[in-house]
């Protein structure tokens, strides 16, 4: 077991397969010998069918093949000779040869199987494919780190998946100009400056050219679909010519940094997700009036200037975490043309977007779908923060969510087209300071003006019935606001925050939203014009600018703190169809001096109702006859004059 190099000549079978697998490191049982075998020369050898199996009972030698998984694992193997009579080698034929650097193909051959060289990783000398041989099989060559070359004859047809995936140092393949069928995978991580590729291919697998960072040469004119991830990082990919391309998929061009400039074909219907993500595609770009589809992050940090719009697209319907042109910092204007009715891409976070032309006959700025309209396109312009105006147009019919969150728009004009618009649509938006809403709308959806800290008043047309969740929060400059009769819900937190908002009307409603007014600091009036059932948890809590407060007849429970926390609050007023009071309702209304209530027998009303308030220093006015029953009775007892009216 100690030979280093071994020359034979003559025939071998099973037999003398399995006695060489020993000498080279691995036993016919797949255990280890000492074997050190490196060099063996079968030049004068003949392979036969017959005699024992070489592997695990199984396999047998044929006439004239290196059969399946002959030398499969033999870690000694450093240079093999084969004779020139092979016509085959199969399935695994050298798979896991690590130490392997050196080998011939011989010109009989016809056939290369699956994972016949698969993880020769040291594997070092040029091949030649011989004339004849058609196809390279499933990973033949896969994680052939050093491979330099591989000839390959122009009988060349089909080269399976994953052949070469991993040859880092291959950047020579002879003749690919007949190749018709590329498998998945197939030259991933290669490194050849250019491929000649037939013009009979019009599909590229995925993943197929991943990782060739120095290919710089192949012509895509005929392509019709690119998979995912075909030319995925390949850095020096240029100017791809791709006016044959019906379908690019996700990743297809992904950091292909050399790429400035594209050529779309007319017949374009699908841009994958992130398909030119991170290259430095520039400029001008007209998306063709054929295109439909167009996945998320699509162009996402790219140096395009401006974007042509021709057609109805869609994109990823999912909660995007990028927009189609997300992080574009050159883009500085969005021509949307005539005849699209939906814009259905987004532009997040594109810094320097300033114009965005809209046509006539658009009716959506994004869309909805899923259930509850969760999916679909939103945030079209979140985070353009040079964006500072936008006329829409007046077929209009709707806005999506987060549409003009955290840009600089000053003013907006929502036309009277507009019937529905989604959450949180100009959010932040803080130099928003004049808005007009459509007269179709029902409802201020959830966040829709939260954090416009300029907006100092808003009209709300007489078709509104609802303000939604945080519809106005912390819009700090807001000093008024109509809520007109038709309004029945203020949501929770509708205001809160409104600093500078002094005095509100409340009309009958059928839902007043917890924290509605919390912290509405400069809010010295609130009249309550109609029906209220209830003020909620924290209604009007931190008010502390509220002086007077006289709550509804109908009025039955204060939630827990609804007026915590108003310290200027000197006289209230408690009917008597209040059946009960929160915990805190009142507290910290430190300069509250006159509570007048209207019930005859003292309400039962938790121990922290009044927390911190001076109820020594409060006179408490009851109706006749029952002040005996307030001086005895919990809570009401504390209150330093009890007198009847």
């Amino acid at each position: 077991m100690t030979i280093a190099s071994l020359k034979i000549s003559g025939p071998i079978n099973g037999t003398d397969v399995a006695l060489l697998r020993a000498m080279a490191g691995l036993d016919s049982e797949e255990n280890e010998t000492d074997g050190r075998l490196k060099t063996l020369d079968l030049s004068g050898a003949n392979i036969v069918s017959g005699g024992d199996a070489y592997l695990n009972g199984y396999y047998y030698t044929s006439d004239n093949e290196v059969s399946s998984l002959m030398f499969y694992n033999c870690p000694a193997l450093e240079k093999v000779v084969l004779p020139d009579d092979i016509i085959a080698i199969g399935y695994a034929a050298f798979h896991g040869c690590a130490s392997l650097q050196e080998v011939n193909i011989p010109s009989s051959v016809r056939a290369l199987g699956d994972y016949a060289f698969y993880g020769c990783e040291q594997l070092a000398s040029e091949l030649e494919v011989p004339e004849g041989v058609t196809s390279i099989g499933y990973a033949a060559f896969y994680d052939c780190a050093l491979l330099p070359s591989a000839a390959l004859p122009s009988t060349m047809r089909s080269v399976g998946e994953w052949a070469f995936s991993g040859c880092y140092k291959l950047t020579s393949l002879g003749d690919v100009s007949n190749i018709t069928q590329i498998g998945r995978y197939a030259f991933r991580y290669c490194n050849m400056t250019e491929f000649d590729l037939s013009p009979e291919v019009d599909s590229l697998p995925k993943y197929a050219f991943a990782y060739c960072d120095e290919l710089r040469d192949i012509d895509l004119s005929h392509v019709r679909i690119m998979e995912d991830g075909a030319f995925y990082k390949c850095d020096h990919i240029s100017d791809p010519d791709l006016s044959a391309a019906e379908r690019i998929g996700d990743y297809a061009f992904y950091s292909a940094d050399y790429l400035s400039d594209v050529t779309f074909s007319d017949s374009l219907k699908h841009i994958g997700e992130y398909a030119f993500a991170s290259t430095n595609l520039a400029q001008q770009q007209s998306l063709p009036s054929s295109l439909t589809f167009v996945g998320q992050g699509a162009f996402r940090k790219t140096q395009v200037e401006r974007i042509d719009i021709c057609s109805d697209i869609h994109t990823t319907e999912d909660l995007a975490t990028y927009g189609v042109f997300s992080g574009c910092d050159a883009l500085t204007d969005v021509v949307v043309h005539e005849g699209v009715n939906t814009l259905g891409v987004n532009f997040q976070s594109c810094e320097n977007l300033r114009n965005v032309s809209l046509p006539s006959t658009l009716d959506s700025l994004g869309y909805k779908t899923g259930q509850d309209g969760l999916y679909g396109c939103s945030y079209l312009f979140s985070y353009c923060r040079s964006l500072s105006g936008i006329a829409l147009p007046s077929s209009l019919k709707f806005i999506a969510a987060g549409t003009f969150r955290e840009t600089s728009l000053t003013s907006i004009v929502i036309p009277d087209s507009v019937e529905e618009m989604g959450s949180y649509v100009f959010q932040d938006c803080e130099s928003l300071s004049d808005a007009t809403l459509s007269a179709s709308l029902t409802s201020v959806p959830q966040g829709c003006f939260s954090g416009c800290t300029s907006l100092t008043g808003i009209t709300l047309p007489s078709a509104i019935t609802s303000l939604d969740y945080q519809a106005f929060y912390g819009c700090t400059a807001l000093t008024s606001i109509n809520i007109h009769e038709n309004i029945d819900t203020i949501g929770r937190g509708v205001f809160y925050g409104c600093t500078a908002l002094e005095s509100v009307s409340i009309p009958t409603l059928s839902d007043l939203g917890e924290e509605a007014f919390y912290g509405c600091t400069s809010l010295r009036s609130v009249s309550f014009e109609g029906g209220l059932s209830e003020t909620p948890t924290s209604c009007f809590y931190g008010c502390t600018s509220l002086g007077e407060l006289s709550l509804p007849d109908g009025l039955t429970a204060i939630g827990p703190l609804a007026f915590g926390g108003c310290r200027q609050l000197a006289s209230l007023c408690i009917p008597s169809s209040v059946g009960s009071m929160g915990e805190q309702a009142f507290a910290n209304c430190m300069g509250l001096r006159v509570v007048r209530v209207g019930h005859a027998v003292p309400l039962s009303i938790p121990s922290n109702t009044f927390e911190n308030v001076p109820l020594s220093e409060c006179t408490l006015m009851v109706p006749s006859g029952s002040g005996s029953a307030y001086a005895a009775a919990e809570v009401w007892c504390g209150f330093g004059d009890v007198i009847e009216e």
